[in-house]
């Protein structure tokens, strides 16, 4: 199940937190979100994503700062649209230190 790129980030934020305070709760320091361990990337699958006008719109994306992206790939593709009929299947977020590859 995909989730939401801005839930993600603020439940790690809270549990972070959280786990600075109680780490008894806790059998490790909470991970970053959606993210393999050896590439580091976060995998938004067909329904957290949306393309309008060349424009990638992510779900909750501006909740955490994300503006929408341009792409040269389509023009227009509905949330969680059917496989045979989607030109873009994933979407992966590369963090590169100061900016995102995707």
């Amino acid at each position: 199940m995909t989730q939401i790129v801005g839930d993600a980030w603020k439940g790690w934020l809270a549990a972070k937190d959280d786990f600075k305070i109680n780490p008894h709760k806790y059998q490790a320091c909470p991970r970053i979100p959606g993210y393999s361990k050896g590439a580091r990337t976060y995998v938004v699958n067909r329904n957290g994503y949306k393309i309008v006008d060349g424009m990638i719109h992510l779900s909750g994306a501006r909740t955490v700062g994300f503006q929408p992206v341009k792409t040269t790939v389509c023009q227009h593709q509905a949330f969680n649209e059917k496989a045979d009929k989607a030109v873009v299947t994933d979407i992966r977020i590369v963090p590169l230190g100061t900016s995102f590859c995707i």
